[in-house]
């Protein structure tokens, strides 16, 4: 086997990546300020050299030296005084650029492991560069096509290829500098891990033939959109593309956003060429959506899990059209007061076990607050639907039709644009 050799995207790449970063963690204890998956690996769909990216970011120098010497004694094979390229037409002074170096321990895969000082150049380049390619497909794709012919005219010399590759992620990061004074990327991912990553494939099978989605919650939104043929329609928290699948069938242009890397993953193995679906967060700005270009934006089950409610939707709202609407669906407030008690009003947090071992957080709240965040982000509730299963359910699961009959789990709204 060649020492450079390019594979197909691994879905299990960050499944790894967790489990080695756990076992630094348990080395480091709080040496590690935060640990990192970077690189191609880091980027869902992106083919890449099968080592997992790893980057420890570190208080000061000191400290650098302390992660690099706790390395060392555990087994990882360790160069501490490394050093970065410089980034193309910067002059930042010497340390900007340092870093400790290690690899994988003996027994474990393949991982290269970069210690850098946290607001560091260097530090500050590997996430650009991986969030800027999580953001845009085309860029990954051009990047993947570069490392392919690269490692085929290299395939045994690591050292000239990772040289060859050193301008090239230049080039990308140039523009990324622009996105990430437009989007306010900062780079400090304060955030949790998506909630949904960690049990995406088992959704995915889930959601497809589940009661609640598939003939409940799904059939209700797209009633509620009604024609979108040849209609721009943005799909929001598009999870695997389960309901990207019946826009595109339906004849929609349709473009999506998840915050998990493995949705992502999924929605584009469903989906293809056919539909653009990248990561992202609601919440923060989706800087490569011009405002007033999207006819209509869809929403499923996934406004009860955003903490920032109101500036997500103050978001969509930028990128509507003026006449578009924006179609949501969440849980029933009366469902979650039946089932978790205390009173109709509460306004919480509610972190959960859900199936077996998902591990979920979602907002309850009462009608009023969902709909005075409506109306705050700019929007006027032009129908409200309370769904009923659709009739094959009744032969399929009498008693869980009979139920949704009964007492409705989900609600739902399409919501036009207020009046200036």
């Amino acid at each position: 086997m060649s020492d450079v050799q390019i594979v197909t995207a691994d879905p299990r790449w960050a499944l790894e990546f967790d489990a080695f970063a756990a076992d630094l963690r348990s080395t480091l204890g709080p040496l590690a300020v935060r640990i990192d998956h970077i690189g191609s690996t880091s980027v869902p769909g992106l083919d890449a050299k099968d080592v997992i990216d790893v980057q420890i970011g570190v208080a000061d120098a000191a400290d650098l030296a302390g992660v690099c010497a706790a390395l060392a004694v555990v087994g990882h094979p360790v160069t501490p005084d490394a050093r970065d390229h410089p980034l193309a037409g910067t002059a930042l002074p010497e340390p900007a650029w340092t870093k400790g170096f290690a690899t994988q321990r003996p027994g474990q895969r393949r991982a290269n492991i970069h210690v850098r000082v946290v607001g560091a150049a260097n530090f500050r380049y590997a996430l650009l560069f991986r969030d800027y390619l999580r953001q845009h497909p085309a860029a990954a794709a051009a990047y993947a096509a570069f490392k392919r012919q690269a490692a085929a005219l290299l395939p045994d010399d690591t050292a000239t290829y990772a040289d060859l590759k050193d301008p090239v992620c230049d080039l990308i990061c140039l523009p990324a500098q622009d996105w990430a004074e437009r989007s306010s990327w900062t780079g400090d991912h304060t955030h949790p891990p998506p909630q949904y990553d960690a049990f995406a494939a088992e959704f995915e099978q889930h959601a497809r033939v589940s009661p609640y989605n598939a003939s409940y919650d799904r059939p209700a939104l797209l009633d509620l959109l009604g024609d979108v043929s040849g209609r721009r329609v943005l799909d929001v928290g598009c999870g695997p593309g389960l309901h990207a699948t019946e826009l595109l069938a339906r004849g929609a242009l349709v473009s999506g956003f998840d915050e998990s890397p493995e949705m992502v993953r999924l929605a584009r193995a469903r989906l293809g060429s056919t539909c653009d679906v990248r990561v992202a967060r609601l919440g923060e700005s989706l800087d490569w959506l011009a405002d007033a270009s999207q006819d209509v934006v869809v929403m499923a089950l996934v406004l009860h899990h955003v903490d920032e409610r109101v500036d997500a939707l103050r978001e969509l709202h930028r990128v509507l059209r003026p006449t578009g609407r924006l179609v949501v669906s969440t849980t029933h407030p009366t469902a979650d007061w039946r089932r978790l008690g205390g009173s109709y009003f509460t306004v919480e947090a509610i972190d959960e076990t859900w199936q077996a071992d998902w591990q979920v957080r979602f907002w309850r709240a009462p009608l009023e607050r969902w709909c005075a965040e409506f109306a705050d982000a700019g929007f006027v509730i032009e129908r409200l639907v309370e769904p009923r299963p659709v009739p094959a359910l009744a032969v399929s699961d009498p008693d869980r039709y009979q139920q949704l009959m009964r007492e409705p789990g989900f609600i739902a709204f399409r919501l036009a644009k207020a009046s200036a």
